[in-house]
């Protein structure tokens, strides 16, 4: 019964639209369809075995020094900057589960959701706002805007 529910599992597991993976102890040791086309892996043999490290920039890679531990106790994820297997550079938010240990090795299941649309969408609209305030204080003239019942 238990390996049906297990087969359950990575069935619903594939179904998510978010890049899902399990680590023992910062290695991934399983990962799904999602997430193999969101690192822009050729094989998911090319991501098995491998820190998870390896798939995050520089500037985001302290974060997992002291494991994934610390990232599940932030509720709302973790925004960082993940690595696609041909370096290209992707924002995401990071939502960390501690899973019960197996053999003393830690377990954690962990979704990315790929928020790079959402960043580039708030930073145009900060560069809007940018250009509209900088036009508006050139202005030496009062400028008053109604609507259509004035």
């Amino acid at each position: 019964m238990k390996h049906d529910l297990n087969n359950c599992c990575v069935d619903l597991l594939q179904l998510i639209g978010h890049f899902v993976f399990i680590c023992e102890d910062g290695v991934i040791v399983w990962i799904n369809e999602s997430g193999v086309r969101l690192l822009r892996s050729p094989t998911i043999d090319n991501v098995l075995g491998r820190p998870i490290v390896d798939f995050v920039t520089d500037d985001f890679a302290e974060l997992f020094a002291d494991g994934l531990g610390l990232m599940s106790e932030e509720p709302d994820g973790v925004p960082l900057q993940m690595l696609t297997a041909t370096a290209e550079s992707l924002d995401v938010s990071l939502q960390v589960s501690a899973l019960d240990a197996v053999d003393g090795r830690q377990r954690h299941l962990v979704e990315c959701q790929d928020i790079s649309a959402l960043i580039k969408a708030s930073q145009a609209t900060r560069s809007r706002e940018h250009r509209m305030n900088a036009i508006l204080e050139t202005i030496d003239q009062a400028v008053i805007t109604i609507d259509e019942c004035g």
